[in-house]
């Protein structure tokens, strides 16, 4: 059934979810241990959108109506009712219509795939060379923190893939990171990521002076 044929439960978060990522949850408000119920015995997949403004718990806040898709990988209910949850992000989406908070968050979807300009799309060289870039300045940062290239997950050879990868990876505030979840394509978010792991550089070079 498509996203915008049924209401799909959403869970606002304080940070935000990308495509590919791995998400670990802990459930404990009333509301998300029904939402759960409900995800154990269906399909297992909910949306993820970023609180802009407000707070995670009690339903008071500002939500961003766009997210993404993530599908319930593990997930164990505790004694006192809570629930241990594993998710994956699956796809970007937009929220086209809320609908009633009762007994969760909820709402209509539609997918919103990457969009390519230029007729190479992924497989474009400028944009191959872009992301070549952008890991080896991640890699740069990552060495001058003491740790190990052996120790970094490999990335997906696809650009539209290995931007939301390293879009998860970088230490970045919400704001930067709902600016990569709404560019475009990955040569949007290439832009992006050479503008934030610059900037990750220049704090590094300015530690070590």
């Amino acid at each position: 059934m498509a996203l915008t044929e049924m209401a799909v439960p959403i869970f606002p978060l304080g940070s935000v979810v990308f495509p590919t990522m791995i998400i670990p949850l802990q459930i404990f408000e009333p509301r998300y241990r029904v939402m759960m119920e409900y995800l154990m015995q269906g399909d297992g997949k909910f949306a993820s959108v970023w609180i802009e403004r407000g707070h995670e718990v009690g339903g008071r806040d500002d939500r961003t109506n766009v997210g993404t898709l993530i599908h319930v990988q593990e997930a164990t209910e505790l004694a006192d009712g809570r629930w241990m949850m594993l998710g994956v992000g699956l796809q970007r989406v937009s929220v086209t219509k809320w609908l009633e908070e009762d007994p969760y968050p909820q709402g209509e979807l539609e997918p919103w795939p990457d969009s390519f300009d230029g007729t190479a799309g992924a497989s474009d060289p400028a944009l191959l060379e872009s992301l070549e870039l952008a890991i080896g300045k991640w890699h740069s940062a990552v060495e001058r923190g003491g740790q190990s290239i052996a120790d970094l997950p490999e990335l997906n050879p696809a650009p539209d893939i290995a931007t939301h990868q390293l879009s998860a990876l970088l230490p970045l505030a919400s704001q930067d990171g709902h600016r990569l979840l709404c560019a475009p394509g990955p040569r949007e978010r290439l832009v992006l990521l050479h503008e934030f792991l610059d900037g990750i550089e220049l704090v590094m070079s300015m530690q070590e002076s």
